[in-house]
């Protein structure tokens, strides 16, 4: 079980990614692949997003001395 300040860390990560100002930025004109800047944008920061929340949910405890 991963510590609580650790996911909370995530958590504050994320909403900080999908926020507006930091959202804005990435609304230009520009394209690549032909999808708009913002979806890349937004789909590469949720797939991060959701990595480490994997990564944090399923990374083993380290075994307590006796």
């Amino acid at each position: 079980m991963p510590r609580p300040h650790l996911l909370v860390f995530c958590t504050v990560y994320a909403l900080l990614l999908l926020h507006y100002p930091v959202l804005q930025i990435f609304n230009v004109e520009g394209f690549w692949q032909g999808l708009p800047a913002m979806y890349w944008y937004v789909a590469l920061a949720w797939g991060g997003i959701v990595l480490l929340w994997i990564v944090l949910v399923e990374r083993k405890s380290p075994p307590k001395n006796p």
